[in-house]
């Protein structure tokens, strides 16, 4: 080292390093974040849903799932361990938009904790 800086096996190193980290197309190292947005801009082109539209469908099911997995929760410690401990319960999700006429049924299974 020369004392103005790292030297250049470490220059090569951290280049390779950050070259390991992402994509490299024949420009050269793409940033993780960049491929994100890159690949949401094809997604948006291919399906013809806006960003905006994407953000609030995603909010929406989001809160769908974390509010219905502590109603779950809730109804496994309501009906304690003797009733529910390794057992299997049947689940059915209705999700509907009127404005659409959109009725989408999840039917699966919970077991319930050891």
């Amino acid at each position: 080292m020369d004392g103005f800086g790292p030297s250049k096996t470490l220059k090569l190193a951290m280049r390779s390093f950050k070259t390991e980290n992402c994509r490299v197309n024949r420009h050269g190292p793409v940033s993780a974040k960049k491929e994100i947005r890159d690949n949401e801009q094809v997604k948006t082109e291919r399906t013809g849903m806006s960003e905006e539209f994407n953000m609030t469908m995603r909010k929406f099911l989001k809160r769908v799932g974390v509010t219905s997995q502590q109603a779950i929760e809730t109804a496994m410690r309501d009906a304690g361990p003797d009733a529910t401990a390794g057992k299997e319960f049947s689940a059915r999700v209705v999700l509907t938009i009127d404005d659409l006429n959109l009725e989408h049924v999840v039917e699966g299974q919970v077991t319930g904790p050891d």
